[in-house]
């Protein structure tokens, strides 16, 4: 049957009785979790996209900005500098502390910030988990569409829809195969309904965008940057002071607003 007509069973208990079927937990757990994706038939689009970045936007101080750059680590910064959404996000869905990014898109977009760009590759994949959409979204209700009709809870749903960073692209691509029909729809829109949603571009993009959590730290050492004018600054000052050895031109990057410029270059990499 059509994900859409099961909805409609589900909803309609009476329905559902005439054929017998306890829909009740399938119909909960979403349709785009991993297991119910397995079977997705992954298209040849969509392969080369698990070499989109991984994009992290970050506020550095002087301090931090070094510790980073000579360690190749980012760390989950001190609690009292933390977004307090971040932090009651991870409280209400037992999320560790965690460094945080967007597979292809950048967020929260802050005057000043720095994102980091590293592909997944380049990553530990016994580290991380990865989930189709932004949880800071599902615990503060504003954002997330998806969950209201499936879950019990939001910890359950986010526990359905999570896989480890091994798992990350068998799940990406089906997910991809399964509801995009080509690649610049992960930056627009998807092309087919989501558990019997139809999101347009006019729904935020966290609907749809895949999440990948580090807990306390994630190894940044091979990762492209790019910096706001500020930070650029401090990281010119560090140079100057032979505190930390200058990055090679192919991983350092400029721009005014640089996590659209991070996002431009990961669309440029999946559409090309």
């Amino acid at each position: 049957m059509k994900l859409d007509i099961l909805i409609l069973l589900y909803r309609a208990g009476s329905a559902a009785n005439e054929y017998n079927i306890d829909l009740t937990i399938w119909c909960m757990a979403g349709m785009h979790t991993p297991a119910n994706l397995k079977s997705v038939v992954v298209q040849a689009w969509a392969r080369p996209l698990v070499g989109v970045p991984l994009l992290h936007v970050c506020r550095l101080q002087k301090d931090e900005l070094r510790a980073a750059l000579s360690t190749g680590v980012a760390a989950v910064p001190p609690a009292a500098r933390r977004d307090t959404n971040t932090l009651a996000t991870e409280a209400a869905l037992s999320i560790p502390a965690s460094v945080y990014f967007f597979v292809g898109r950048c967020c929260p977009r802050r005057a000043g910030a720095i994102t980091i760009a590293i592909r997944a590759s380049d990553l530990a994949r016994d580290e991380g988990t990865v989930s189709p959409f932004d949880t800071g979204g599902l615990h503060h209700n504003k954002l997330l569409l998806l969950w209201r009709d499936y879950a019990p809870n939001k910890r359950s749903y986010l526990q359905q829809h999570t896989a480890p960073m091994n798992g990350f692209e068998e799940y990406f691509t089906v997910f991809l195969s399964e509801f995009f029909r080509q690649a610049r729809s992960y930056w627009n829109q998807p092309d087919q309904q989501i558990d019997g949603m139809r999101l347009t571009a006019d729904h935020d993009w966290r609907n749809w965008t895949f999440e990948v959590r580090f807990e306390e730290h994630a190894d940044v050492s091979n990762a492209k940057w790019y910096f706001s004018p500020e930070a650029d600054s401090h990281y010119n000052d560090l140079v100057a002071d032979g505190l930390i050895d200058p990055l090679p031109d192919s991983r350092y990057e400029v721009a005014t607003r640089p996590f659209e410029k991070a996002e431009a270059d990961a669309a440029a990499v999946a559409v090309v």
